[in-house]
């Protein structure tokens, strides 16, 4: 008897995986992009007031690259180092969708490749396998983690570097 992870949840899954990702990405892309048009104006700025040497507006510019490095970051690089386990994953989109409560997480824990782990009806696992799989086909991963979660750092950044341009 099987007790692997439906295929329609364990893809569901990994849509959700693969959205959250994108979008990690978008919002570090915007947000390294605001950093370094909003850097430069402010290294412009000052080099236009005060006239500086070259020596200051390469520090300054350097200390500009620095600020977009680490907006980078902050807003999105680390999340993407660390690969969540499936678990997580299913933690992440029970969070997002109440409908799911603890039934995905329990669904995905419970499906193993080892007999030896198995310690409890073969027929529960079933249904809850079924369960979830039936809850699964109602879940849009695009409506869980939608556009607008990161709209906000995509048009700021689309407006301060379309303004520059």
């Amino acid at each position: 008897m099987s007790h692997h992870l439906d295929p329609l949840v364990s893809q569901k899954l990994q849509q959700f995986q693969g959205r959250r990702r994108r979008l990690i990405i978008a919002r570090g892309l915007s947000a390294g992009l605001l950093a370094f048009v909003l850097g430069m104006a402010a290294v412009a700025l000052i080099d236009w007031y005060w006239l500086l040497a070259d020596s200051t507006r390469w520090y300054m510019s350097g200390a500009v690259y620095v600020g977009v490095v680490l907006a980078v970051w902050l807003a999105g690089l680390r999340r993407l180092i660390y690969v969540p386990a499936r678990e997580e994953v299913a933690e992440q989109m029970e969070l997002t969708e109440p409908e799911l409560r603890e039934n995905l997480l329990s669904a995905v824990e419970l499906a193993t490749d080892d007999p030896s782990a198995i310690h409890d009806s073969p027929v529960f696992r079933n249904l809850l396998q079924g369960k979830v799989a039936e809850l699964m086909t109602r879940v849009r991963v695009h409506s869980l983690l939608p556009f607008r979660l990161i709209a906000a750092w995509v048009v700021a950044a689309l407006v301060v570097v379309g303004s520059v341009g």
